[in-house]
Order: C-alpha cells, then sequence, then structure tokens
C-alpha cells in the first residue's frame, strides 16, 4: 500500500524543494552537472527533463511543505536511474516516511518490469551511503573517480 505521505509531486514541489535543498545534494548537483554556480531551475529542468511523470513526493505532516521528492528514468533496456532532492527540515521531521515511500518506490518499479535500480553519489557522503545500504537495502557496485555506484536489482555481469 501506497505510504500515507506520499502524492503525485507537483512542479511547484521540485521547484521548492530545489530552492531548499540539502546542502550535500546542492555539491552533488554542481558536481555531477560540471556547473560553478548553483541554479535551483536546473534541478527543475533536470527533473521536467528526465522525469516528466514518474515523480513522487512526500508531504511532512506539520508543515504540509514537500520533505522530499523522488523518481527515477530508463538509461537502457531494464535499467532506471533513481534520483532524489530533499530539504533539510523535510528529512529531519520525514525521515522514516523517506525510507518507507523509498524503499515502497523501488519495490514497485522492480516488479513491474524494470530489472536494476541505479543511483549515483558522492563517495565522500558516507551518511548517505549508509542509509542507501541499510535503509534502502542496496548494494554498492562500483566506485570510480570520487563516484560511488549503487543498485538494487539484478547484478551485471562483468
Amino acid at each position: 500500500m501506497i505510504p500515507r505521505e506520499m502524492t503525485q509531486c507537483l512542479p511547484n514541489h521540485i521547484r521548492y524543494l530545489a530552492e531548499n535543498l540539502v546542502a550535500d545534494d546542492v555539491r552533488q548537483f554542481l558536481s555531477f552537472s560540471e556547473g560553478n554556480t548553483y541554479s535551483p531551475e536546473a534541478v527543475v529542468d533536470f527533473v521536467d527533463t528526465r522525469s516528466p511523470h514518474f515523480r513522487y513526493c512526500i508531504i511532512d505532516p506539520v508543515t504540509h511543505l514537500p520533505a522530499a521528492a523522488f523518481g527515477g528514468y530508463g538509461t537502457r533496456p531494464g535499467v532506471m536511474q533513481s534520483w532524489m532532492l530533499s530539504s533539510p527540515e523535510g528529512w529531519n521531521h520525514c525521515w522514516r516516511a523517506i525510507t518507507k515511500g523509498t524503499r515502497w518506490l523501488m519495490d514497485q518499479v522492480l516488479v513491474r518490469g524494470i530489472d536494476r535500480i541505479e543511483t549515483f553519489v558522492l563517495a565522500d557522503r558516507e551518511v548517505t551511503r549508509r542509509w542507501y545500504e541499510k535503509g534502502l537495502h542496496m548494494e554498492l557496485d562500483s566506485i570510480e573517480c570520487g563516484v560511488a555506484l549503487y543498485f538494487r536489482g539484478q547484478r551485471l555481469c562483468a
């Protein structure tokens, strides 16, 4: 059953989170996009381009503001690349709902024809990496050039 705090993600949810993004997520976005200056508009464009329909949001039941948004897009047959945005307040208030919602969504994707979900994270983000492993039950695939690749689902053959 869908977690009660989860809803379809609307454009204003993405904009709010992009304007209030966790500092490490800003650093990661800049690193992966090779940008020099953070722009919430660039995040909104990324989500709109990559995941126009497949995105969900956790709403903080206390503030009624978006706590986190997540989704994914296909990178090759059977493989989905995931993304997530969160605010510091949202994470602090709703970490349990964020974890439950993310796990629920991953389970739904894996039973509907996707064989593997991948996510990339800067290798020095130890807390995030621990959450991927313990909270989301993802496995470390590799670390290259300061970037860690995690997955859930099928392991790729070398």
